[in-house]
């Protein structure tokens, strides 16, 4: 899998353009759109609205899945429903290993797929050739 123009780093940051966006504390995830007919995934993360966020952070940022060969979902915990919004990490797993809990924090190898945790603990897993960025102020 290639990042293209970004990077995952310390389970929770996405290095873009110079520049460190935190997923855990800034971000909540508002949507994710898989269309299995074209092989696509987007994710959509959007800024919270808390006053801990810089003004500078972005609004929102979108991960561009292509040539997606599996999508793999784990339901959350409906009890932390107030959660279901908020990454817990963001990583990296080889395509042979099953399990939705745990990550590499780099990616070592273009075989593995990105896997995303969150707070209510639903995960998602994806495997795909490439995923680009693109980030909206």
């Amino acid at each position: 899998m290639e990042c293209a123009g970004f990077e995952i780093r310390s389970g929770y940051l996405l290095a873009y353009s110079g520049r460190e966006f935190d997923l855990h504390n800034d971000f909540g995830v508002a949507g994710i759109f898989h269309e299995p007919s074209t092989a696509t995934l987007s994710v959509t993360l959007r800024r919270h609205d808390g006053a801990w966020v810089a003004r500078a952070v972005p609004h929102e940022i979108v991960l561009r899945f292509e040539k997606v060969s599996r999508f793999l979902r784990r339901a959350g915990n409906p009890e932390l429903a107030a959660d279901r919004r908020v990454i817990r990490s963001i990583g990296f797993l080889y395509p042979n290993d099953e399990t939705m809990d745990g990550f590499l924090d780099a990616l070592t190898d273009p075989s593995q797929n990105l896997i995303v945790q969150m707070e209510d603990d639903a995960a998602f897993k994806v495997h795909t050739t490439r995923v680009a960025i693109e980030v909206y102020a």
